[in-house]
């Protein structure tokens, strides 16, 4: 009996997955489509068919999480090259569109062989050079760009320090997440570049959740029109939510 595939994807993929499960855990309305898929109700509006696909990520440890979406994702991986061990798998390969077979020494120097292998493909004009497209394996839910998951990190710690340091200024959280070191905050006109470049990052940020929640990652802006529920004023964590909700209100509009 063969054994069963293991569930893996490349790692940047797997990087970019944890970050966008992230999102989900920390999208108000996400979460609440997970309660209420415990209590027996069928969750309805625009996050349904992400938890229907994505699971509730909220109460699922990030292993357990991450293996889901391991064997959601997955796909047989793509190999630049492998090592064909009988007559009969040569004859299938020389015979493929596309493999082209060749013999390597393995007594020459690595660096020959690999100048050696990459004029065989500049000889047929066949040669991909620079960055490969971005075909990552999830058909269901692709990623809307390529991630950069330094980029999305940062936006979501700028996020988590917005929440932990509610009574500071847009232009504190800017110094303390060091997005402008540059700047010196004893300045007025550069506490006002803080106050913009935070409260940037902010928008960001619960742009990028709300999309997420959507199915749609990693997106930094919302659609027109679209209106966001990264926060809700009855969610019970912390009890003082709707005070939260105007603070963040003020600073979003700032």
């Amino acid at each position: 009996m063969s054994q069963p595939p293991a569930y893996e994807l490349p790692s940047d993929e797997e990087h970019a997955r944890r970050l966008q499960i992230g999102c989900l855990r920390r999208h108000a309305g996400y979460r609440k489509c997970c309660e209420a898929e415990k209590t027996g109700e069928a969750p309805v509006g625009p996050y349904a068919k992400t938890l229907h696909s994505f699971g509730d990520v909220c109460s699922q440890t990030d292993d357990e999480a991450m293996q889901a979406l391991r064997r959601m994702f997955w796909q047989p991986r793509m190999h630049g090259a492998f090592e064909v061990h009988t007559l009969e798998e040569w004859r299938d390969h020389a015979g493929s569109p596309d493999s082209y077979v060749v013999v390597l020494n393995r007594y020459a120097p690595l660096k020959l062989v690999l100048e050696d292998v990459e004029k065989i493909f500049k000889q047929r004009g066949e040669l991909t050079r620079g960055r490969p497209k971005a075909d990552y394996t999830g058909q269901t839910y692709p990623f809307f760009a390529r991630p950069n998951c330094d980029v999305i990190k940062t936006r979501l710690d700028v996020f988590d320090l917005s929440w932990r340091r509610l009574a500071d200024p847009l232009w504190k959280i800017c110094e303390v997440a060091q997005l402008s070191p540059a700047l010196d905050a004893g300045h007025e006109a550069d506490r006002m570049k803080m106050e913009e470049e935070a409260g940037r990052y902010l928008r960001e940020a619960e742009a990028m959740i709300e999309n997420a929640a959507r199915g749609v990652f990693p997106k930094y802006t919302l659609a027109p029109g679209l209106e966001s529920h990264v926060y809700f004023a009855e969610h019970p964590d912390p009890p003082t939510r709707h005070a939260l909700r105007q603070v963040l209100n003020a600073r979003l509009a700032g």
